[in-house]
């Protein structure tokens, strides 16, 4: 379709010119066959930041084994395991990446309060662990008074 403006600047849309129709036709197609392919996935990068990152969760987990010692070798295995911290480790350095974070910069900036979390974190979970049996327990009646003290506060005189 054709958009004829006149001199007076009354605009014509109804007049259609079939040259101008197949020309439009011509360059959507060229348009179309112009347009790049598809962006292939970016390849992993090469940083270390992976590397870096599975480090740190492997101190974490030899902490974490001192300190989480209620669980059998098998539920420690399942929930702080090398595949397990693998998975963590690979879209872990992928969100750190996407932020611009790295290792030595997160531990530079939070590693004192990380330290701190180490070493209140194992005597936390036992006190807590401690206070959760002690409040299971039934809870045993008072032993009753011995006799002289119950009549010493009824005497006359």
């Amino acid at each position: 379709m054709v958009t004829r403006i006149s001199k007076d600047g009354a605009t014509d849309a109804t007049e259609k010119d079939p040259t101008a129709s197949a020309l439009d036709a011509l360059a959507d197609r060229a348009d179309a066959n112009n347009t790049p392919p598809p962006a292939a996935p970016p390849a992993p990068a090469n940083d270390g930041l992976e590397a870096d990152l599975l480090a740190a969760l492997l101190m974490a987990q030899s902490v974490a084994r001192q300190g989480i010692w209620w669980l059998t070798p098998t539920e420690f295995e399942q929930l702080w395991g090398d595949a397990t911290l693998k998975g963590i480790a690979e879209p872990g350095a992928e969100i750190m990446r996407r932020h611009g974070f790295t290792v030595a910069g997160v531990m530079s900036k939070y590693g004192p309060y990380l330290a701190l979390l180490a070493a209140v974190a194992p005597p936390a979970i036992a006190t807590t662990q401690a206070y959760k049996a002690a409040t299971v327990r039934p809870r045993q009646a008072p032993p009753p008074a011995p006799a002289a003290e119950a009549s010493h506060g009824n005497q006359t005189g």
